[in-house]
């Protein structure tokens, strides 16, 4: 093989090497993301009749954002995202940590306290539990986070 040959063999496994770099980073980059970036679970709830799992995850992102809490619902033992897993169904922030709490089979109560609610699905179903549909329900709480003037709370 000539010289100008085995150059353009070498451009080429580099371009798909680069190509492909993205694709083979993923997992192992995914892991190394989860260990370092401050997510632990904070509490886990096993529904009544023992299929489910309610999981609420906390994230301390650092030193100048406030904790946020994730809420998964994830077969019995089952672990919490990844690549095949199921997304977040409540997320909060900037409160009162996220309380999830079983009242029958298919029904969780959701309490946020006084956080500022990001997301919430009021109907989880997933293809890993066929036929198996969950409502959530938002706990009335009694704080509020605007005044009645329209502000923030904590703003003059």
């Amino acid at each position: 093989m000539s010289k100008n040959a085995k150059s353009v063999a070498a451009l080429f496994v580099v371009y798909l090497f680069g190509i492909a770099t993205p694709f083979l980073a993923r997992y192992p980059l995914a892991l190394i993301g989860q260990a370092i970036d401050g997510e632990t679970e904070f509490s886990r709830k096993t529904s009544p009749d023992g299929v489910l799992d309610a999981v609420v995850v906390q994230n301390h992102p650092g030193a100048f954002s406030s904790r946020t809490y994730y809420l998964y619902l994830v077969p019995r033992g089952g672990k919490v995202g990844g690549f095949s897993g199921d997304p977040y169904i409540v997320t909060t922030s900037e409160g009162d940590a996220l309380v999830a709490d079983w009242d029958k089979q298919h029904f969780l109560s959701v309490n946020t306290g006084n956080a500022h609610v990001e997301f919430f699905g009021n109907l989880w179903y997933s293809g890993k539990v066929p036929d198996y549909y969950v409502e959530l329900r938002l706990k009335q709480t009694s704080r509020y986070y605007l005044q009645e003037s329209g502000h923030l709370r904590g703003e003059p």
